[in-house]
């Protein structure tokens, strides 16, 4: 499972750690899942739902559903390498 902290959270959505600090750990999970959920509907399908996808350029890309929020992400994006046992969550919904 790939984990990051309130740090890195706060970056891969975007806001600094003043703009953010005003939610909750359940409202900023609201905010992050609103971000992703935007920059998906910009995004073409070489594009993960990821807020910072890493747009791999493989020609073969290997994607992940979150188990959570039915977002689906690249294997590099959420720094894997093969398909995880049991469940996935993808790094907002594993806060």
């Amino acid at each position: 499972m790939f984990l990051l902290n309130r740090m890195q959270m706060l970056w891969y959505v975007g806001c600094t750690q003043k703009s953010c600090a005003k939610f909750t750990a359940d409202k900023f999970h609201e905010y992050a899942l609103e971000i992703m959920v935007k920059k998906a509907k910009q995004n073409d399908d070489k594009t993960c739902d990821l807020p910072f996808c890493l747009l791999p350029t493989q020609k073969k890309l290997d994607w992940n559903c979150c188990d959570t929020c039915e977002k689906w992400c690249h294997y590099q994006c959420v720094n894997i390498t093969r398909r995880p046992q049991g469940t996935f969550e993808c790094p907002i919904c594993s806060m």
